[in-house]
């Protein structure tokens, strides 16, 4: 019997999420965010609240008004909410949480990739729970594992992703270790998201927490997070690839739900803009003049990267096959169009760059 695509690229994805959200905790260094400003905390958690308002109003008007789009799923709005607030998982890049955004890395923290990792792992904890059933050999007893309430599910959540960064920091203590750092760190986000895949935790959430304890723990912190970032590359070149694959693969032989495809489409075009820009913008609206100068935009807020992709495949679990697909290829397109628009943007701003000198 023939295996599906997705169930052949699941573990690789899975993996992949996992040391996203590694990344994402590590990034949420305790020592770091005391010297963090609030301003750009609060631009992004009321970003985070109008992106899932607008999203819900959205799905639900257009469910009411446009023929053939599905009644929507609230744990599909919420993962589809993160993916229009979703940072870049290493924040150096976009807008930072620490005064002084001119150091690069981790030390400049970013909110929004946790909370899109917290609205993900909410919309996954709303999914019916699969019941894990376990026969231990030596003494012959089942143990069956299920749990209701969205509150459990993240807790269960918590508690795996803390045993997996105390787990973390006892394995990279070793200041001799011939292999270095990078092989146990892969080998515990392997084990650690394998175990959350099988009982329905959402990884992106188990590892972020992995993360959190580690950075926080650790005695080797820079060697770590420049580990981190060397190795951001691999899920941004394998994460878009694998996710076009799934689509290709799997179009033929379920299909694509078209009106699923253009709401998503239209809804991360249009929202994560107006989320990740407009809602600063207004939020800076009531600081003076002073404060709107000093905090430019940057076509890093509205592209898409690999965070981004990576919720938009746990779409493909929790709705039918054809409209999970269709919602992935859209997040898909919108990265190719957000990243035309961010390549536009910065050649307008260098533009303008080259203008005021001549002026001047």
């Amino acid at each position: 019997m023939a295996v599906p695509l997705r169930e052949l690229l699941h573990p690789t994805l899975l993996f992949l999420a996992g040391w996203v959200g590694l990344e994402i905790g590590c990034g949420l260094d305790l020592r770091v965010l005391r010297r963090a400003a609030f301003i750009p905390f609060l631009n992004q958690a009321i970003a985070a609240l109008v992106a899932i308002a607008a999203v819900f109003a959205a799905a639900y008007a257009a469910a009411r008004l446009v023929p053939g789009v599905p009644s929507p799923m609230p744990a599909a709005l919420l993962v589809l909410a993160g993916v229009c607030i979703a940072g870049p998982a290493l924040p150096g890049g976009g807008a930072s949480l620490t005064r002084g955004a001119s150091r690069s890395g981790f030390w400049n923290p970013s909110a929004s990739a946790a909370l899109a990792a917290l609205l993900a792992a909410a919309g996954s904890a709303l999914a019916p729970w699969p019941v894990l059933e376990t026969l231990i050999p030596v003494w012959d007893v089942e143990l069956v594992l299920e749990v209701e309430s969205l509150l459990g599910r993240l807790l269960w959540a918590v508690g795996v992703g803390c045993v997996a960064g105390l787990i973390a920091d006892l394995v990279t203590k070793d200041d001799f270790s011939p292999i270095g750092l990078l092989p146990p760190l892969a080998a515990v986000v392997l084990i650690a998201t394998g175990i959350a895949g099988a009982v329905g935790l959402e990884t992106l959430l188990v590892a972020a927490v992995a993360g959190f304890w580690l950075i926080n723990a650790t005695l080797r912190r820079l060697d770590i997070l420049h580990v981190l970032e060397r190795g951001a590359a691999m899920p941004r070149l394998l994460v878009p690839f694998l996710a076009g694959w799934i689509v290709g693969g799997s179009a033929t032989v379920v299909g694509v739900d078209s009106g699923v495809f253009g709401l998503t489409l239209a809804l991360v075009l249009l929202l994560r803009p107006a989320a990740r820009i407009l809602v600063r913008r207004l939020v800076q609206l009531g600081l003076g003049a002073a404060r709107r100068r000093s905090d430019p935009v940057t076509a890093a807020l509205f592209q898409i990267d690999e965070l981004g992709i990576l919720l938009a495949a746990l779409l493909t679990r929790l709705l039918e096959p054809a409209a999970g697909i269709g919602a992935l290829a859209a997040v898909l397109v919108a990265m190719w169009c957000l990243g035309v628009a961010a390549r536009a943007w910065e050649q307008r701003e260098a533009g303008r760059g080259r203008e005021a000198p001549a002026s001047a």
